[in-house]
């Protein structure tokens, strides 16, 4: 009692010139993750939602606890109101029973069940893209590695032979991962033919990709799909497969598809875009990331799986439990079950499937 206490009876100077090693004497990151990503859980019956700690750009949400619900991505370039469906090949709807704004620190609801449902509970993911560029076609945060891009088809047809359309960005660094998809319902659809999210991944075989609303395998799409991946620009080509023309038009009224894209690159301490191999064990591999994430989106690539989504906010202990799937309109599922364990800079897989 009484005894100072500020030192510890170890604590030994640190020769001139030089700072202790400890937290206290870092240097403060240039970019915070949490002020440019956040997860938040919530429950409806209230028209607004907070604690984001930022205005977001991006926000994608999926009810927990009711079957058959549908997840809802919005941003602040296409405008509240406006939800696509990452688990569906549906065109976009405008709906003030979706998110009615994006606010100071986080969104406003309308009356959907989907979204705003008395008793249920939901997790909202957002994202920080507040620069706008492109004659207003972009809203990018390359600081962070993220970018919500927009544009109009310009092909009059698809198949063979049809020219490939350039759309620019702001990263700065060609995007690791692109998700895209078609906003508007071309003649096309009366065919039956699908509008699937089309996801690209720099560790994906040269010439595939995968879809975002299925569990299916890497799919060929010999190169035209995602044609040239650049630094400021993406080339999408006219590849025919379930005729995912990313710059397709529709040629019977002459008006253009509309479309957008998500894309990501790999910031130090922010966003990893990366892959790893299974070992098919309940002790399974690291992953690093280089930080401790708060949220992961991981698929298998070799076989038909979903993709498995997990965050810090509705898991803040290890081990990590609860997911839900972006291709799935189940509800979360998991618990009594550790999937991975987020580790200070990375994760740790605890599942042998």
């Amino acid at each position: 009692s009484g005894q100072d206490t500020s030192q510890s009876e170890f604590y030994s100077a640190p020769p001139e010139g030089f700072k202790a090693l400890c937290s206290a004497n870092f240097d403060d990151p240039t970019v915070k993750a949490h002020e440019n990503f956040n997860t938040i859980t919530y429950s409806g019956g209230d028209d607004t939602d907070t604690g984001v700690g930022f205005q977001p750009d991006m926000t994608w949400i999926k009810q927990r606890n009711s079957p058959v619900r549908r997840h809802h991505i919005q941003d602040s370039l296409r405008t509240a109101g406006r939800s696509l469906f990452p688990n569906a090949t549906t065109s976009e709807e405008v709906s003030s029973n979706y998110v009615t704004s994006f606010d100071s620190d986080g969104f406003s609801l309308g009356a959907s069940g989907e979204v705003n449902g008395s008793s249920k509970t939901y997790v909202a993911w957002n994202w920080l893209s507040a620069t706008s560029a492109n004659s207003g076609n972009e809203k990018h945060n390359s600081s962070s590695g993220w970018s919500i891009i927009k544009w109009t088809g310009d092909s009059d047809a698809g198949g063979d032979g049809y020219s490939e359309q350039t759309v620019s960005h702001s990263l700065g660094v060609a995007p690791e991962m692109i998700i895209a998809k078609a906003r508007s319902d071309s003649n096309l659809s009366s065919y039956g033919y699908e509008r699937d999210w089309c996801v690209y991944h720099k560790d994906l075989t040269s010439g595939y990709f995968v879809k975002l609303n299925e569990t299916d395998s890497e799919i060929e799409h010999d190169g035209a799909l995602f044609s040239a991946i650049g630094t400021s620009s993406l080339d999408f080509g006219n590849d025919t497969y379930d005729n995912q023309y990313l710059n397709y038009a529709e040629y019977y009224s002459g008006t253009g598809e509309d479309y957008v894209a998500y894309l990501f690159a790999s910031v130090d301490g922010v966003t990893k875009v990366g892959s790893y191999t299974g070992n098919a064990s309940s002790d399974g591999p690291t992953v690093y990331c280089g930080f401790r994430p708060a949220f992961v989106m991981v698929k298998r690539v070799s076989n038909s799986d979903g993709w498995v989504m997990h965050d810090n906010a509705r898991d803040p202990d290890n081990g990590i439990q609860l997911l839900l799937q972006a291709d799935d309109t189940a509800v979360e599922s998991g618990s009594g079950t550790d999937s991975m364990d987020f580790l200070a800079t990375g994760f740790k897989l605890k599942v042998a499937s």
